[in-house]
């Protein structure tokens, strides 16, 4: 029970921030974090798309080093097949810095 509270004020507080970071381009639908089965789920719409976009972390991880935050993500799916390839080609397997405020939502 207290995971998932966890889970909810974490998906809560990530989805503002991300929010922030792609109001531009999409609007966020939905966000949810597990964070003991390290997965993401989020649907956004694209500005000027009819139908919303499904995307899933199905696996990441994080790690510190060096006083900086770092997330791989291992697993993919989206409901789109280009998106879910570009997200193949360029996220899958890479570290990627991120913020210490979303490392810790994660």
């Amino acid at each position: 029970m207290f995971n998932k509270i966890k889970d909810w004020g974490s998906s809560q507080a990530a989805a503002v921030y991300l929010r922030a970071k792609i109001e531009r381009y999409a609007e966020l639908k939905t966000l949810e974090i597990d964070r003991s089965a390290k997965k993401i789920h989020m649907v956004f719409q694209l500005k000027g798309e009819t139908e919303a976009i499904d995307l899933r972390v199905n696996e990441y991880a994080l790690s510190h080093e060096k006083e900086h935050d770092f997330v791989v993500v291992a697993q993919v799916e989206c409901s789109r097949e280009w998106l879910h390839l570009l997200s193949v080609d360029h996220l899958v397997g890479k570290k990627l810095k991120i913020p210490s405020v979303v490392a810790k939502l994660l």
